[in-house]
């Protein structure tokens, strides 16, 4: 039985959605009426993740002290 973890973590499938709804984004025309709909969720989940991020750096370096 392995010790690796192969289940995905919520950054990792946070970052994977921000990965798809970039790549669409990209597909589509700047005048398509879903494009700037996109964008801001791309914003939305960048935030999100960068969020994310800094309360997990938090908890680590609290639990260093």
């Amino acid at each position: 039985m392995s010790d690796t973890n192969t289940t995905p973590t919520t950054l990792d499938l946070l970052t994977q959605c921000m990965n798809d709804l970039a790549q669409e984004i990209g597909q589509l025309d700047p005048d398509h009426p879903l494009w700037a709909e996109r964008i801001k969720e791309l914003h939305t989940l960048r935030e999100i993740i960068d969020t994310f991020k800094t309360e997990r750096n938090k908890i680590v370096h609290e639990r260093m002290d």
